[in-house]
């Protein structure tokens, strides 16, 4: 079973606390990891983890190298994946994987933030 918990996978810590503030509205609880080899770790000890946002580019283990090693972990490939990118073509790296959504993130726009929102209660619907 999924809890409403979601790893933000992504280097950048500004982005850990504005995804705080959006998740926190949708009673979703956030944990963070800096690169790839951390959100390995954490989702081994957390495989109950509802979504992972993938960053593509992070020192030590990027996005593609975490979604390769995905894609041979069967534990790790159960849970879903939502790409973020602001500088990679994410939409060819989601075909390849079959990664069904992704958003490309950047100047942090409203349109933005309703994107975001409106593809996060796909994997979490809103509660009562």
């Amino acid at each position: 079973m999924n809890t409403r918990t979601v790893l933000l996978c992504d280097d950048n810590k500004d982005l850990g606390v504005v995804f705080k503030i959006i998740l926190k509205k949708l009673n979703l609880r956030l944990e963070t990891a800096f690169n790839g080899k951390e959100a390995i770790t954490y989702l081994h000890s957390f495989p109950q983890t509802g979504l992972v946002l993938l960053d593509l580019q992070m020192p030590q283990m990027g996005g593609v190298e975490f979604l390769k090693y995905r894609k041979n972990d069967v534990a790790l490939s159960k849970i879903p994946v939502l790409l973020l990118s602001g500088n990679v073509d994410v939409s060819e790296i989601a075909k390849k994987y079959d990664i069904p959504d992704f958003i490309e993130k950047g100047r942090g726009d409203d349109n933005f933030f309703m994107n975001f929102q409106s593809v996060l209660e796909k994997y979490f619907p809103p509660t009562l």
